[in-house]
């Protein structure tokens, strides 16, 4: 008996990634809405604002990479989306071309 492949097959739910997409543009827009106290409050001593110090640098270079992270990952879910599509319909236009060929 010849060998016979099984159909590879990919599926993509271009909804979905939509969605996820435009959720993480929603998250970085909040992202950037959150503010923190200046390092000018009272905190009535020095330990207390050094530790607020501390906060505030870690605050904000954690936010700063998050907010690379959410601006840039949506771009590239909407490029993989794009190109999965182009690709989809190549394959499809090829396969309807010649419907006798073996994949």
């Amino acid at each position: 008996m010849p060998y016979q492949s099984t159909p590879t097959t990919i599926a993509c739910d271009v909804a979905e990634i939509t969605q996820l997409a435009r959720r993480l543009g929603d998250y970085f827009t909040q992202l950037q809405e959150i503010t923190i106290p200046s390092e000018n409050i009272n905190f009535g001593s020095a330990d207390v604002l050094s530790a607020y110090r501390g906060f505030n640098v870690d605050f904000t270079t954690r936010r700063d990479i998050l907010s690379v992270w959410l601006n840039e990952t949506p771009h590239a879910i909407y490029t993989t989306r794009d190109q999965f599509i182009h690709h989809e319909e190549t394959s499809i236009e090829a396969f309807e071309k010649d419907k006798s060929t073996y994949l």
